[in-house]
C-alpha cells in the first residue's frame, strides 16, 4: 500500500493540497517500514517548505541528502530551507554542492544566484 499512498500524496501535492498530502506520506512511512520510497523524505520537506516549516523542512531534507548524497534535489532543497531559516552561508553550502552534483539543472543555477544577490554579493550573483 506504500507506493499508493506515496503516489496519491504527489498528485494532492500538485493540487496544493498540502495538508492531504501530507496525510499520505506519513501512511506511506507507515506502510514502509523498511524505508524503500527512498524519495519520501524529499517530497516530506517539500511539504513543510510549502506551508513555512522551515524547521521540520530542513529536517526532511537533511534526511533526504544522507539517503541520497549525491542528489541536486535534496540538497538544492535543504540549501534554499536553511537560506529562508537566516543560516545563510549553510544555504549557500549546499547550493553549492547540489550545483556540482547537477551542474545541468537551471533551478540550482538560478537559487544560486539568487542566494548570492539577496546577500548583496552582486559578483558572485552573476557568475552563478
Amino acid at each position: 500500500y506504500a507506493p499508493s499512498h506515496f503516489n496519491l500524496a504527489i498528485v494532492l501535492m500538485q493540487k496544493k493540497e498540502y495538508d492531504a498530502a501530507l496525510e499520505e506520506l506519513n501512511l506511506s512511512a507507515d506502510a514502509d517500514p523498511d524505508g524503500s520510497l527512498r524519495r519520501l523524505p524529499l517530497h516530506l520537506g517539500i511539504i513543510h517548505f510549502a506551508q513555512k516549516r522551515y524547521e521540520e523542512a530542513v529536517r526532511e531534507f537533511e534526511r533526504a541528502v544522507s539517503s541520497a548524497p549525491d542528489s541536486g534535489d535534496a540538497r538544492n532543497n535543504l540549501g534554499v530551507a536553511l537560506y529562508m531559516q537566516g543560516e545563510t552561508e549553510k544555504g549557500i553550502a549546499e547550493i553549492t554542492k547540489a550545483r556540482c552534483a547537477e551542474p545541468g539543472r537551471a533551478i540550482i543555477w538560478a537559487n544560486l544566484g539568487l542566494a548570492h544577490f539577496l546577500k548583496d554579493e552582486i559578483p558572485a550573483a552573476v557568475r552563478a
